[in-house]
């Protein structure tokens, strides 16, 4: 059986140490034992024999009676009626073991009526001619057979129960053992190699196998009388058998006959500095062993003799060690179990106390989350109670007047939400609820952030400011108020260690690449197959035609290096409305849901996220709010190439046209502050993200058919929500890529969502390309052919006729329409300084006659690029 614990030298002294090996051991003892016969089984019948005689002397020589009463009484039991069912022949082998006899005399438990009768046949093969016992049923050498038995004699002579015939066997046995020491010593003086074998019938009698068999028949020797302090060879023999120890090799440590030597040495030459300095190091060689778990293995024998030697080695003192270590022990088991009972009794009354109190709670109220990261709940109740106070008047508390911000959640979400908080700055710290309280280990768990509970969230304080009673000046200040509270703790958290954004990537990564898995979600068949056309075609919103959203996605990769953000910072990543919660006189903002807080992210996207969050999902029909869409006011329809979709202008809120203008105006201010110049093209960009990821969050499933599932507490599958927001998304890229594409830097709009349909900056420029494609036509004539390019619907090109020589490519489709012409910029007349070099942008259009491009931007005049057409075409015919 392996020990159940890895030994660990607890203390500062050698005693100390030693006192953690001897109760480790003896815990070892404890959990060896056979449960039933309560003895320490061997591999076989002799070796249970050997661990319990090993066993029972070692507690013997430690010396802790009660304490270890509990293992010494059964196997002293068990030795004295050996219950075996063997035959005869085998059992006779088991009766006549010799340290059977040896051990139950040192303990005094010898029964000379149920023993002796064993122990005369045992003595009745002693030879008086040679001195040793002869033809033992055992498997041990002659030598160490008679050195047991005479070891025996010696304890029943100290019992008044040695025979004068025993006495004079004992005699002729100590002579010849002394003669065999004798022999022994002499050899290892004179550095001969003392007789070995590998079984007991390889040694005659007199031959000791090892050192350990020779130090214990000095032990029995110096016992017996045969040998003092001052006799020929004693000191000798303890310099030899000191040696043995001290000069070991490291394989020698498990070895038991070192431990024999080692304990024999301790018992004789205690008084020696060299004894006690070899045994002292033997023993801490030793407790670095059990540490390194290399010991444990090791038979019973080997842990009984340890324990032999401690006690040996240190004597009274590491009994009175263990004694007071068990008795500190045992009083802190004593103090502990007060507590425990202490503690049992306080929660009984606790409990009593808990049931005497009756709560009047209102029904909770939802402020924010998901179930998946858990929900926030205000909480408001009242307390009735059968307690008094010190008057006898009894105490209670109204409904509604106390409160408590409870989260609710999955134990683990909770939990990493707590180390989350744990693990920020301090500085960050401050902008969250706290996070105080372990959550119960049951589902679900609970969490109190009762620093919410006198807050309210944004989305409540903007209905609160929508309402008709609220004067437009009384809505301004207070918008202000919101705007600069809100805006505070966002720029708090968004320059906190602020750093350069080290990748040129940043656009696809943030933006892009989440919107391209959005529409790839959004195309699946078992999604939303109304939005399949919608996808692939271009679609009309309130009268005006757009195109496909991957296209607009297309132009702004030709504008990574402007919407690249320069910095990467600290971003909440779910900053929507019911995550902001706002104290009552809007002075004090605070975030909730840490769990999506983001190092490293573009500041822009919490604001993005919030805006759609209050313009468009606060106005989608749902609730009971003013300034909300209703579904009657949402039309789609039409048929391949002419599908529609119709709704009112976001937001339909004062209050939210308000914040949106103050949110901005203090976000400029801060992009400024840090020199960020893209900051409103990115907005608009994050917005369009927020719409199409809020679309996505539609599919509960790709397995679930779109349906309208009215009493949830989030829009779930509805195909309204979806193509409102695709509709809104592809409204916002639109103004952006007009924006990066116009040569004149056009400015975007102030608000993303101004309350009304926009008109378009566009459509100017689509009759000035139709007018531009008459002109070419009727100009040219049939000098020139019109052709499309192939695989690109996008592009048309003119050619010379003949010859085919390339003279122009216009962009169809392009806002605003560029024409590229077949000459470098200096081969042309350009009074008007229209033309322009080919960029990079343009690598993807331009083949290799063409050398120049021309926005077609307002005021260009389709005769001015007509006139540019044909310097084209006279230079092709210069070089035909």
């Amino acid at each position: 059986m392996p020990f159940l614990s890895p030994f660990i030298p607890n203390g500062s002294t050698e005693v100390q140490q030693n006192t953690e090996l001897t109760l480790y051991l003896l815990r070892f003892l404890e959990q060896k034992r056979d449960p039933h016969e309560r003895i320490w089984r061997g591999d076989r019948g002799v070796r249970t024999l050997q661990f319990a005689c090993n066993a029972l002397e070692a507690l013997h020589e430690l010396n802790l009676k009660g304490l270890t009463n509990h293992l010494a009484e059964p196997a002293v039991n068990w030795l004295l009626a050996l219950p075996l069912d063997l035959p005869a022949n085998d059992l006779r082998a088991f009766r006549l073991y010799p340290g059977r006899f040896k051990t139950l005399a040192r303990l005094g438990r010898f029964d000379a009526a149920r023993l002796m009768g064993d122990y005369d046949v045992l003595s009745q093969l002693f030879d008086p001619a040679t001195g040793w016992i002869h033809d033992a049923p055992v498997d041990l050498h002659p030598t160490l057979v008679t050195m047991v038995w005479v070891d025996t004699l010696l304890y029943l002579e100290a019992a008044g129960l040695l025979s004068p015939a025993l006495l004079a066997q004992r005699e002729q046995a100590l002579l010849a053992i002394s003669a065999g020491f004798d022999v022994w010593l002499n050899a290892q003086q004179a550095g001969a190699t003392p007789p070995q074998a590998a079984s007991a019938a390889g040694l005659r009698p007199g031959d000791f196998a090892n050192p350990g068999d020779a130090s214990y028949a000095l032990d029995i020797l110096y016992r017996a009388g045969h040998l003092l302090p001052t006799s020929p060879g004693v000191e000798t023999a303890g310099k030899v058998l000191t040696a043995v120890v001290r000069d070991r090799h490291a394989a020698d440590l498990r070895r038991t006959d070192l431990l024999y030597t080692a304990l024999h040495l301790q018992m004789r030459f205690s008084l020696l500095a060299e004894t006690r300095t070899v045994v002292e190091t033997l023993l801490r060689d030793l407790r670095q062993s059990y540490e390194n778990e290399e010991c444990q293995g090791e038979p019973v024998t080997f842990h009984t003799l340890v324990l032999r030697l401690l006690a040996a080695h240190h004597g009274e003192s590491l009994r009175t060690t263990i004694l007071e270590r068990l008795w500190r022990d045992s009083v802190a088991s004593s103090e502990a179990h007060e507590r425990q009972e202490q503690a049992e009794l306080e929660t009984e009354f606790v409990n009593l106390v808990r049931q005497s109190i009756r709560v009047q709670l209102t029904p909770p109220q939802r402020i924010t989350g998901t179930r998946a990261r858990g929900e926030v709940y205000r909480l408001r109740f009242g307390l009735t109670t059968e307690s008094t106070d010190e008057h006898g008047s009894p105490l209670s508390t109204p409904r509604d007047t106390l409160r408590l911000i409870v989260k609710k959640g999955s134990p683990e979400v909770l939990a990493g939400a707590i180390a989350r908080y744990r693990n920020l700055p301090e500085p960050l710290q401050r902008l969250f609820a706290r996070h105080a309280d372990i959550p119960q280990d049951q589902a679900p768990g609970y969490l109190i952030m009762q620093d919410l509970a006198e807050m309210q969230p944004l989305s409540e304080v903007l209905a609160q400011l929508d309402r008709p009673v609220i004067m437009a000046d009384e809505r301004s200040l207070a918008m202000a108020d919101v705007a600069a509270s809100t805006s505070r703790i966002m720029q708090v958290l968004h320059g906190f260690e602020r750093r350069a954004s080290l990748i040129g990537y940043q656009l696809e990564v943030v933006y892009l690449a989440p919107m391209t898995q959005a529409l790839e979600r959004l195309a699946q068949p078992s999604a939303f197959p109304e939005l399949r056309h919608w996808l692939t075609d271009s679609l009309s919103i309130n009268g005006r035609k757009y195109r496909r959203l991957d296209w607009y996605l297309l132009q702004l990769r030709r504008h990574e290096a402007v919407l690249n953000p320069a910095s990467l910072g600290y971003v909440h990543g779910d900053c929507h409305s019911r995550n902001l919660m706002l104290s009552r006189d809007f002075s004090l903002a605070k975030f909730v849901d840490i769990e999506t807080l983001s190092s490293a992210d573009d500041y822009i996207v919490d604001y993005g996220l919030l805006i759609e969050d209050i313009a468009v999902y606060q106005s989608l029909p749902y609730g009971s709010e003013r300034g909300r869409v209703g579904w009657e006011d949402i039309e789609t329809g039409g048929e391949a190439g002419e599908y529609h979709i119709k709704y009112p202008a976001f937001p339909r809120s004062e209050a939210v046209v308000a914040y949106q203008t103050e949110l901005l105006r203090r976000l400029r201010a801060y992009a400024e502050s840090i020199g960020d110049t893209s900051w409103q093209a990115r907005l608009w960009l994050a917005i369009a993200r927020g719409l199409l990821l809020l679309a996505t969050r539609q599919l509960t499933s790709n397995t679930v058919e779109p349906q309208r599932r009215r009493h949830s507490p989030r829009y779930v599958n509805d195909v309204r929500l979806v193509q409102t927001t695709y509709a809104e998304a592809i409204r916002l890229l639109r103004e952006l890529v007009e924006h990066l594409n116009s040569r004149k830097g056009a400015p975007l709009p102030e608000l993303p969502f101004p309350g009304e349909h926009r008109p378009s900056t566009s459509e100017p420029q689509a009759a000035s390309l139709a007018a531009l494609l008459d002109s070419l036509t009727q100009t040219l004539g049939e000098t020139v052919e019109r052709r499309p390019v192939m695989e690109r619907p996008d592009l048309a090109d003119y050619v010379t006729r003949p010859g085919q020589h390339l003279l122009a490519r216009i962009t169809l489709l392009g806002e605003p329409p560029v024409v590229y012409l077949g000459a470098r910029p200096e081969q042309l007349s350009d009074p008007s300084g229209l033309v322009n070099p080919l960029g990079l942008e343009d690598a993807s259009v331009v083949a290799p006659e063409l050398g120049s491009r021309v926005t077609l931007a307002d005021g260009i005049l389709p005769e001015q690029i007509v006139d540019l057409v044909r310097q084209a075409q006279q230079l092709a015919s210069l070089t035909a």
